[in-house]
C-alpha cells in the first residue's frame, strides 16, 4: 500500500481516486508519518463491511453460547443478552 502525505494526497487526490476506483489501489494518507486515513475502492469497502458484519454475527453467537441456530431471537432479546455478558 503506497503512502502519501495529507497534502500530496490533496495535490494528486484525483489520480489517487482514479487508481483506487480502476487499479483496485490502495493508499494511506498519512500526517507527521501516522497512517490517519485511506483511500480504497468501493469494491474493497464493501468487502470490509461484509466480514465486520460476518464477525459481528460471529461474536454476537459466540457471546450468546448460542448453538441451535434455527431458533430465532428478537432484536430486543439479542441486545439484552450482548449486554448482560
Amino acid at each position: 500500500m503506497l503512502k502519501f502525505s495529507v497534502a500530496d494526497a490533496k495535490a494528486q487526490f484525483a489520480r489517487l481516486l482514479h487508481e483506487a476506483e480502476y487499479d483496485q489501489q490502495r493508499f494511506i494518507m498519512t500526517k507527521k508519518e501516522k497512517g490517519i486515513a485511506a483511500i480504497i475502492s468501493m469494491q474493497d469497502l464493501s468487502l470490509l463491511e461484509s466480514l465486520a458484519d460476518q464477525w459481528f454475527l460471529l461474536h454476537a453467537i459466540d457471546k450468546l453460547g448460542k448453538t441451535d441456530l434455527n431458533t430465532a431471537l428478537s432484536l430486543a432479546e439479542l441486545e439484552a443478552a450482548l449486554v448482560e455478558k
